[in-house]
């Protein structure tokens, strides 16, 4: 069985300096964005001199996703989705970015309408294709890919 965080860290890839990605974002770990999320103070360093270990970013995508399913709340119930489901729209949202995601009207739609088909759809025209063909596959059968 597969691992949300699993999956995550396969899928963003590891920064252990701050990568300066496209639309001003600055990532770091397994994609934590500076440009919207301060550091715990704890982790707060000059990464070029002393670069964020795997567990540290390990602990920070676990919060990431906390804070994540937290904010999905006013959206919908989560908890109305089988567990493969909720863990292809957590990676969604951390992948595009939950203001991003909450600008996804059609997407959010299909999923309160429980329409699995049309959000695989909508999902998998996301780039990169080999993550939205697997998280799509995940929405569209509710099984891992």
């Amino acid at each position: 069985m597969m691992n949300l965080i699993d999956q995550l860290k396969r899928h963003a890839g590891f920064y252990e300096c701050i990568w300066y990605a496209p639309r001003g974002r600055q990532l770091i770990g397994y994609g934590h964005d500076l440009s919207t999320n301060r550091l715990p103070e704890h982790l707060q360093r000059d990464f070029d001199v002393e670069p964020i270990t795997e567990d540290e970013a390990e602990h920070l995508l676990a919060a990431d996703l906390m804070t994540l399913r937290e904010q999905l709340i006013p959206i919908f119930d989560l908890d109305k989705f089988n567990y493969v489901r909720q863990q292809a729209i957590l990676s969604v949202a951390y992948w595009i970015t939950f203001p991003c995601f909450c600008r996804e009207h059609a997407l959010i739609k299909a999923l309160r309408e429980q329409d699995f088909e049309a959000a695989a759809v909508i999902v998998g025209t996301y780039p990169p294709e080999f993550r939205a063909i697997e998280l799509a596959g995940q929405l569209l059968t509710g099984e891992y890919q």
